[in-house]
């Protein structure tokens, strides 16, 4: 219902004109053999007061909220049958847009939640009190889902494994495996175990945390908390950041003695999630008796064909926990948000076919610049007459000769025996391919077609490029090639490489001296690349004046040269 909705971009399942939407979303999943299953969630006093219109959270008591600084009022009894309703009917319209399953969220201190626990349920009426009360929302909302969707449709559940409330009346194990002996008796098919309320801090998304409150603050709802909660995680974001990594580690399987204890106890099917993402902790949680499946997100959201990885072996992008995604969790998409996690992962962004040839095209390219060294394979993959424009002087030639010319003199065969090619970032579209490296090389001899004139300083360098390639079919077509040539001045000593960070490489280039090398190099080109065309231009003149004269009188203006008949060239 809108009155459980947690952020204001919170997907809804409150209205039948959501089931459209929702079911174009399960056929997507099914055409690729994937099964989905809904998770129905009421955030109760877990909420920042007016952020999705809701101004009066409600809980099972009104007990306040420190995290979000929200202060709830108790449900009225009168209210309660709503909610179970309002669980059931999003049920329904789940199984019927094709969904799998649905799971009830009955964890992490949400509203079910809050009912179950002690310290949030201070209730002296029939929903509260022992244990047996405090769980009577819960499995009236089991029941009547399983009740409505029948069968056929999966009823599992999303329950904590301890409420990790140090100091407060929290849940601990061994009541809530009871809890979920009840559910199992109501319907429930399976339970996946989590851990904590958003009292407790974040047991429930244990990591690295390596920027994540400022992230929050800046990024996520931390943006609509107020002056005080926001400016301390803006400004002391880093000090929150190292706390939260010691308290709560990365570590993988980090709920998995929780789940022994439901395994023990149930029939069902128990599921574990926290942190995994290699083979080995998966196998070993399976192994071990401990689980009977595993969770992934974040693994997920790092490398989405993650199992695809796991099956073959072949090493793709690895979560670090460093929370990013969930810091902008309900204000933006879901994605990796770490820079050096996403490059890898949008360089295995699966292409078309026709994206697929464009890629063996460019790479067979690009090794026979950097690893055959064959001029003939270079030029060979390009299109016929090709315009190579790694540099603005070589645009006019637009010939066979000048690109030899431009490989046997400027480019990468002349590069040091210890260059190597490292890629960060690719991105493939429709036909042309945009590639982001780091060239790396000790600098021992000279390199003329980048820094002409300056000896050899014996110093490591990396260099960022930018490689912009327009495909033809399965041949280049254009190729744009951007370096940071003030970087490498930077770290080869002859610029001060503080002023980088603030004026970026294109300000570094207009504070150089004029006199250091590399800013003749585009003028020294230029006037290379001229006379080059000058010359055979002359050559070109020569030979038709030299045919025309036997047949026709040649103008005498050297501005406007004829062909046979005063044809202008």
């Amino acid at each position: 219902s809108p009155q459980g909705k947690s952020t204001y971009r919170m997907c809804g399942v409150d209205a039948d004109d959501k089931v459209a939407g929702l079911a174009r979303l399960a056929a997507a999943v099914h055409r690729h053999g994937g099964m989905l299953v809904g998770q129905l969630n009421h955030c109760g006093r877990q909420v920042i007061q007016g952020h999705t219109g809701v101004d009066e959270p409600v809980s099972a008591s009104a007990v306040s909220e420190p995290t979000m600084g929200t202060r709830p009022r108790a449900l009225r009894g009168d209210e309660i049958p709503r909610v179970i309703e309002a669980f059931a009917r999003g049920a329904v319209r789940c199984r019927d847009a094709g969904f799998d399953g649905v799971q009830v969220h009955l964890a992490h201190g949400y509203l079910l939640s809050q009912f179950l626990t002690p310290h949030t349920n201070r209730r002296t009426d029939e929903w509260g009190g022992p244990l047996e009360n405090r769980a009577r929302l819960a499995r009236e909302v089991v029941r009547e889902v399983r009740r409505r969707v029948g069968p056929s449709c999966a009823v599992l559940l999303k329950q904590n494994g301890h409420d990790r409330l140090p100091g407060r009346r929290g849940l601990d194990t061994e009541e809530l495996v009871q809890i979920a002996r009840w559910l199992e008796a109501d319907g429930a098919d399976a339970v996946e175990v989590s851990n904590g309320h958003y009292e407790s801090g974040f047991p429930m998304m244990a990591g690295s945390f390596d920027g994540f409150y400022r992230a929050l603050a800046v990024h996520g709802i931390g943006q609509y908390m107020n002056t005080m909660r926001r400016t301390s995680m803006r400004y002391a974001g880093g000090l929150f950041d190292a706390m939260s990594r010691r308290l709560w580690p990365a570590q993988e399987g980090f709920n998995l003695d929780y789940c022994r204890a439901f395994k023990r106890a149930l029939g069902i099917p128990v599921i574990c999630v926290g942190g995994f993402h290699t083979r080995t902790a998966i196998e070993a949680a399976l192994g071990s008796g401990g689980a009977d499946a595993v969770s992934c997100a974040r693994a997920f959201i790092a490398d989405p064909w993650l199992v695809e990885h796991l099956r073959t072996g072949v090493a793709g992008p690895r979560c670090d926990y460093c929370n990013q995604c969930l810091a902008r969790a309900g204000t933006g998409p879901v994605d990796c948000f770490n820079p050096a996690v996403r490059a890898q992962k949008e360089m295995t962004e699966t292409p078309t076919p026709a994206q697929q040839k464009m890629l063996a095209a460019y790479e067979f390219h690009t090794g026979a610049e950097f690893v055959t060294h064959r001029t003939e394979d270079a030029m060979a993959s390009m299109v016929p007459d090709p315009y190579v424009a790694l540099l603005p002087a070589l645009t006019g030639g637009n010939g066979a000769a000048e690109v030899e010319d431009f490989y046997e003199h400027h480019f990468i065969f002349n590069m040091p025996p210890d260059m190597e090619l490292v890629p960060v970032n690719r991105i493939i579209g429709g036909d042309y391919i945009v590639e982001e490296s780091v060239f790396r090389f000790t600098h021992t001899v000279e390199l003329d077609w980048m820094l002409p004139g300056l000896a050899p300083t014996g110093r490591r360098v990396e260099i960022a490029v930018v490689s912009i390639v327009k495909m033809d079919g399965e041949k280049l077509a254009h190729e744009h090639i951007y370096w940071d040539q003030a970087s490498v001045l930077a770290q080869l000593g002859l610029i001060d490489s503080e002023k980088l960070p603030v004026v970026g490489a294109d300000g570094a280039r207009k504070i150089l001296d004029r006199t250091v090398p590399v800013n003749q190099l585009m003028k020294r080109l230029v006037a290379s690349a001229a006379e080059r065309r000058a010359q055979r231009a002359e050559g070109e003149r020569s030979r038709t004046v030299a045919s025309a004269s036997a047949t026709t009188p040649v103008c005498e203006s050297p501005d406007t040269p004829v062909g046979p008949k005063g044809a202008k060239r």
